[in-house]
């Protein structure tokens, strides 16, 4: 775990995000590794895929209950916009 300062003062600070003083962290974690471990990464070599490896993946589609996807739920908040827009010009028009 990294010492110094946390990423919100240092986001407060500069004016940035939290998100981007993590990224920078992480970003330097993985270059003082890569440092450390040197030509052992060079040495690994990927293996090779499968021909058939997913040849007859189907991904199960399921319908799960209490569960909003971003779409569905951009779709609830544009409806909720549009009828309180419908609703103030009403009230405006009595």
């Amino acid at each position: 775990m990294p010492s110094g300062p946390s990423p919100d003062l240092t986001s407060s600070v500069f004016g940035t995000s939290e998100r981007f003083w993590i990224n920078m962290q992480a970003r330097y974690d993985l270059e003082v590794e890569k440092d450390r471990l040197g030509a052992a990464l060079d040495d690994i070599r990927p293996r090779a895929p499968r021909a058939d490896a997913n040849a007859d993946y189907q991904p199960e589609r399921r319908n799960l209950p209490g569960i909003v996807t971003p779409v569905a739920l951009m779709a609830r908040l544009v409806r909720s916009r549009a009828l309180a827009r419908s609703r103030t010009s009403l009230e405006e028009q009595d």
